[in-house]
């Protein structure tokens, strides 16, 4: 566990602006990631490295040697609009040993927090064995989120 590359920071709660959240439960947890999958038709993230590995190319041609062989795109891109719809995933691993008991009022024990937090964070580096849970939580978009294209019959 403590040699795979995930967030170093214990976290009691997470609300992000994209929607995905997870409530306070009383049970620490670590966030593996966030992914975004965007709409095929949506906008094309890669534009920059595109455009630069062009001028690249186009600035090297000149020079003796070139025998890079380029096919012809009559069509450069299949994109029709900007569709904003995507689908958003997060992964957490949550530690059930480590749970804080939430009192009769509602209060967060911030004390007992920084301690289990604290215990938790020696033990990963220890590379002691965990209970872990694994959770993802997922935002699917609506249908009619799509824009600039149809979505019949695909």
């Amino acid at each position: 566990m403590a040699s795979q590359k995930i967030g170093k920071r214990v976290q009691w709660r997470l609300t992000s602006s994209e929607g995905i959240s997870f409530p306070f439960d009383g049970v620490p947890f670590l966030c593996v990631g966030t992914v975004n999958y965007q709409c095929h038709q949506g906008d094309d993230i890669d534009l920059k490295t595109k455009m630069k590995r062009q001028e690249d190319r186009d600035k090297n041609e000149n020079h003796d040697h070139t025998f890079r062989k380029r096919r012809k795109h009559y069509q450069p891109s299949k994109k029709l609009g900007q569709c904003p719809s995507q689908i958003i995933m997060s992964r957490v691993l949550k530690f059930p040993d480590y749970k804080v008991v939430v009192g009769p009022n509602g209060g967060k024990p911030q004390r007992k927090m920084r301690e289990a937090a604290a215990s938790l964070k020696a033990d990963l580096q220890a590379g002691t064995k965990l209970a872990i849970i694994d959770q993802f939580a997922i935002k699917l978009p609506n249908i009619n989120s799509h824009k600039f294209h149809t979505t019949e019959g695909e």
